[in-house]
């Protein structure tokens, strides 16, 4: 059974998933709040139903989390990685 999840540092992105499934977020994500931080979960989760960033995503997305651009813009402006300084 793969692992529910996996923490790793990475220069540009707060999370990932794979076709697989399998999630992976990035540990400086604890330093953002917590809306930013449920913005980037279920982001990442809408990934394991729709796996491009299609129109379909999108939509997918918008019904989970309704304001998931208000939080993603203030998690971009609170939080820098590594790679985007």
């Amino acid at each position: 059974m793969p692992e529910p999840f996996r923490l790793r540092r990475m220069a540009t992105r707060w999370g990932s998933c794979t076709h697989a499934g399998q999630l992976t977020f990035n540990p400086l994500l604890v330093q953002a709040p917590k809306e930013c931080i449920d913005y980037v979960l279920l982001h990442e989760l809408c990934h394991v139903k729709e796996f491009s960033h299609a129109r379909a995503y999108y939509a997918l997305l918008g019904r989970v989390l309704p304001d998931w651009k208000v939080r993603r813009a203030r998690l971009n402006r609170l939080v820098a990685l590594p790679g985007q300084r």
